[in-house]
């Protein structure tokens, strides 16, 4: 079920980052209806199943368009295809991927999970790389088993991602080489790897999978398409090296293959490389034809009532179209377009009916997938407190009002803008776009009959489609969406429908004979600004600060009041920039009840849009503009932070004074978060994680802290008197940090006229470092065992070590380097040896759970307080041997240490990252912040870390491992289900 939102929310508004390439070409919303047989191939009986899979580009079956100009693409003698991009983010690194063309929807009756089995048995033992060789070289080149070197299994695709320094694309090839053809398929491996994939299976068992699982059915029923890629557990129980083997021989042929490489290499260099290790694979035997998957009920109602306590309240209304497999044309890419750009307006009208108060929504997701099995939904999170009748006569509606009556104009000309804003903004930040990024996009492109394109030929057709269609074109596009035979009505999750069924389908049909008003659309409000303009404060200095290495440096504006703003020029993300603050004392000024009024109105305060700007009116008013303004509060702070760009830097400032200056709270905000924590209190013990992090919490964290904000914390809470607590946290001495691509003359004029000069944020600076903790205390030596009302078979054990730390907390107020920083790096780093030995012996060998891992988690404001934690989920029925396993790890290591090998594996991969944390906005802007909140040159500390890391040895770890692994101090908690599945 696609739950997610075709809107990306921010704090004040929807902004659309990433709603463009939803739309085309990284996305499988793709295309939409139309009568031109050029643009459609039909999924009929008539038409063999997964007829894709030709070993075709989109151009040779009908696209109107050209790949972008700068992939070198191909096909070998073989069929088997390529595409090579030279991309230099981050440099020094290639991205190498393979993409065989087939998922589960190939398997048989017999083979149901198999495919997702074989991507796993792609890492145990190819041709040239024995079982448990590839580990190591994945380590030594920065990348972690499960992480970097992933791979997934879809209904359609099964893909290979591996993530190289650049000089080692050739291995790389090697390894994808052996992986598209060469796999040994032992049936050792088989039965050492099957548990590890009915361990993932056990981990998905969840609430939302569930959730999925019963809408499938609901949807799809009788068709293969309910068969979930992670397959059936008596197939993979019994799954031998012949069934495997001819599986694997079926469809890992070099037709269904493509090899997908971007980074920073020589194209012709790679496309040579490509050659010399692709063009031997051959086929063996005969390829596979595909019985029929099943008809879909593309007529009449259906209504499915899913009670499901685990889960929160959803109504979901969909419409549902024969399958189909589009063609990548104008045709399709314009009614895909439209059709997006309707549901937006339509989401836009639904949440400003919620934020006056006048829908029993939580919030809605309106979502379209035009290829394949094409669908429009609607997802709506739903008020329990509404009867379920009301609920339904509101939705039926507005939709049919949006249907008979359409969209304004003015409506029409908002949305454009929002959209003509993202796909502009594709275009300029082209080259910061991570090789991942890209890559994930022609994968994604490939695998739904798409061309790749770049930002600019998607700009192109946006234009286009904008330029030639009219508001009739608009509604007739929505119209068409929802003009099908079919409709599904489903209510899932803890809410009561008596009747069940029946009467969703009654309440519906009745529905259908009542005829809908025209909808009154309020006109917005465009006075902005509204707030008098403040009198700048004069800058005093600009200073050049220097860190432990050049790429530390940064400047120091000082004002006149005395206020300071770190500026940290960069150039990672073209023409972003962001300006955080930290205001005033935060939750440390806050005691009982006042302590969780102040979350609750910091949250309400940061959804509540802007002055007297609601979210969707600023969406409305200022659609063309990118910004965004989000706030958080801490123990030492309030933080609010603004993401902008050059073009909107003076929008923006004026938009951050009056957040500020004019803080308002939106009761329906506040009704909203004080209904979704009411109804989300029941579930917490219905699902594993979440009971065992509220009743554990005490335990990791001590008696002192208060607990997280649950609704019983809240529900006295009133809304009368928040604003002022709110205005009163907005108050105290400010730190101010600037980081991005900036011209600083420039931000440092906005910020002495629109931050400043704000007097009630600049009052005595020195202020800011007189912050108090709480003092958090981890119990040593105890068992914790909680039982959760989780439906599944599933436990969560997890081991906490002490990092014995030390009680002065004023340590430092210079640059020096502490004995705790070095304690902290040879711990994090000694729980990555961890974390291996967890993956060897717990996974690998025993094969007691899917994805055991070990933490590092410590606070620098707290020095004695710190811990190891190592996570094991796995099945109530192993719990014992899982502790036990445990145990033998951390008694091994403590009698016989570790070895220099596994020292030296996690440095290259440490240096890796640390090399990437340069290229990232929001670690410098952490880094820069920490400044006046650790009373000493973090910038300093930051680089000290990795170099003491780096020259960290065997005896180092050893010599931590026996002042950490001191048995009376180890503790566990044990999280257990009900060990019975919910059918």
């Amino acid at each position: 079920m696609k739950l997610k939102t075709i809107v990306i929310g921010c704090a004040v508004g929807f902004g659309l980052a990433g709603i463009v390439s939803q739309i085309i070409p990284m996305n499988k919303n793709n295309g939409s209806s139309t009568s031109n047989v050029k643009d459609m191939i039909l999924l009929d009986k008539s038409i063999p199943e997964g007829s894709w899979i030709d070993g075709k580009w989109a151009t040779e079956r009908g696209a109107d368009y050209k790949p972008r100009a700068d992939i070198l693409k191909g096909r070998l003698a073989n069929g088997m295809r390529y595409v090579i991009l030279k991309h230099q983010n981050p440099k020094g690194s290639v991205s190498a991927w393979l993409d065989v063309q087939a998922g589960s929807l190939v398997e048989r009756p017999n083979e149901r999970g198999l495919m997702h089995l074989l991507e796993h048995m792609a890492f145990n033992g190819t041709k040239n790389f024995p079982a448990g060789s590839l580990i190591g070289f994945f380590q030594e080149n920065g990348m972690t088993f499960g992480g970097d070197s992933n791979a997934f299994t879809s209904r359609t695709t099964t893909a290979y991602q591996l993530k190289l320094k650049s000089d080692k694309i050739d291995k790389g090839l090697d390894i994808l080489s052996d992986f598209s053809g060469r796999a040994l398929l032992s049936q050792k491996e088989i039965d050492s790897e099957r548990q590890v994939v009915l361990h993932e299976k056990t981990l998905r068992d969840t609430p939302m999978f569930r959730l999925i699982q019963a809408y499938t059915n609901h949807i799809y029923g009788g068709t293969k398409y309910t068969e979930m890629p992670i397959g059936s557990k008596d197939v993979v129980l019994h799954a031998t090296k012949k069934t495997l083997t001819d599986l694997y021989h079926a469809w890992y042929r070099p037709k269904n293959e493509i090899i997908l490489v971007v980074g920073d290499i020589d194209p012709q260099a790679v496309k040579k490389q490509i050659e010399e290790k692709f063009s031997d694979l051959k086929a063996v035997g005969k390829p596979r034809t595909l019985p029929y998957w099943g008809d879909l009920k593309t007529k009449g109602l259906h209504t499915l009532y899913y009670k499901d306590k685990t889960t929160a309240p959803r109504l979901i209304v969909s419409t549902l179209r024969s399958r189909r497999f589009l063609n990548d044309t104008y045709n399709n890419k314009k009614d895909t377009i439209l059709n997006s750009v309707a549901g937006y307006i339509y989401q836009m009208r639904i949440q400003q009916q919620i934020e006056e108060k006048k829908s029993p929504y939580l919030n809605l997701n309106y979502d379209v997938t035009p290829q394949f099995t094409p669908t429009t939904e609607l997802v709506a999170t739903v008020n329990t407190t509404a009867n379920w009748k009301d609920i339904l006569a509101y939705t039926h509606k507005n939709l049919e009002q949006a249907l008979e009556y359409g969209f304004t104009q003015a409506e029409f000309d908002s949305a454009k803008k929002a959209f003509t804003l993202q796909v502009n903004d594709a275009v300029q930040k082209e080259k910061t776009t991570s090789n991942e990024m890209l890559i994930s996009q022609f994968l994604t492109s490939l695998n739904t009959n798409l061309v790749p394109k770049d930002p600019q030929q998607i700009k192109d057709i946006f234009v286009k489609v904008f330029k030639e269609s009219t508001l009739d074109d608009l509604n007739k596009t929505f119209k068409k969406a929802w003009n099908t035979n079919n409709r599904y009505v489903v209510y899932t999750g803890n809410i009561n429908v008596q009747g069940g069924n029946k009467a969703i389908s009654d309440e519906w049909t009745k529905l259908q004979k009542v005829k809908v008003e025209k909808p009154l659309v309020e006109q917005t409000d465009n006075k902005f600004p509204y707030l008098e303009t403040p009198k700048a404060v004069e800058i005093k200095s600009t200073v050049d600060k220097t860190g432990f290495n050049e790429k530390y440096n940064y400047k120091d504006v000082t004002f006149n009041n005395g206020t300071v703003a770190h500026f940290k020029a960069t150039q990672n993300k073209k023409d972003q920039i962001i300006v955080a603050l930290k205001i005033g004392k935060g939750l440390s000024q806050y005691k009982g009840a006042d302590y969780y009024k102040a979350q609750i109105a910091t949250h309400v305060y940061n959804s509540s849009g802007i002055g007297k700007f609601s979210p969707t009116k600023i969406n409305q008013n200022f659609s063309g503009n990118e910004f965004s303004i989000s706030s958080s509060i801490e123990n030492n702070g309030l933080n609010i932070v603004m993401v902008t760009r050059k073009k909107d830097l003076k929008l923006a400032f004026q938009m951050l004074y009056t957040k500020i200056k004019d803080p308002k709270l939106m009761e329906s905000v506040f009704d909203k978060y004080q209904t979704s924590l009411k109804q989300d209190l029941p579930l917490m013990d219905t699902r594993l994680d979440s009971s065992q992090a509220y009743k554990s919490f005490k335990f990791v964290n001590g008696p002192d802290i208060p607990k997280p904000l649950t609704y019983n914390e809240s529900k006295n809470i009133k809304f009368a008197g928040l604003e002022q607590l709110m205005k009163n946290t907005i108050k105290g001495s400010t730190s101010i940090t600037v980081v991005g691509d900036f011209e600083q003359k420039e931000i440092s004029d906005l910020l002495a006229q629109y931050v400043v000069s704000i007097p009630e944020i600049n009052k005595n600076p020195q202020d800011k470092f007189k912050t108090s903790y709480p003092k958090y205390v981890l119990t040593k030596g105890k068992t914790l065992n909680i039982s959760s009302q989780d439906p599944s078979n599933k436990a969560n054990v997890t081991v906490y070590i002490p990092i014995p730390g030390q009680e002065n907390n004023n340590l430092r107020t210079d640059s020096s380097y502490s004995e705790r920083d070095k304690q902290m790096a040879f711990a994090t780093y000694f729980s990555s040896i961890l974390n291996d030995r967890l993956r060897a012996e717990i996974r690998e060998r025993l094969q007691l759970s899917y994805s055991p891992y070990a933490l590092t988690h410590a606070s620098y404001n707290q020095p004695n307080y710190g811990y190891i934690a190592l996570v094991i989920s796995t099945r109530i029925a192993e719990v014992n041997n899982v502790k036990k396993a445990l145990l033998s790890i951390l008694d091994d290591i403590k009698k016989n240490g570790v070895t220099e090998k596994e020292v030296a594996l996690f440095k290259h991969p440490i240096q890796v990252s640390h090399s990437l944390i340069y290229q990232n906005n929001m670690y410098w802007l952490a880094v820069l912040q920490s400044i006046d909140y650790r009373k000493f040159n973090a910038l300093y500390s930051a680089e000290k870390v990795h170099n003491t890391v780096m020259n960290a040895t065997a005896d180092d770890m050893n010599k931590l491992a026996k002042s950490l692994l001191v048995k009376k101090n180890i503790s566990f908690v044990v999280t257990k289900g009900k060990g019975v599945k919910k059918k």
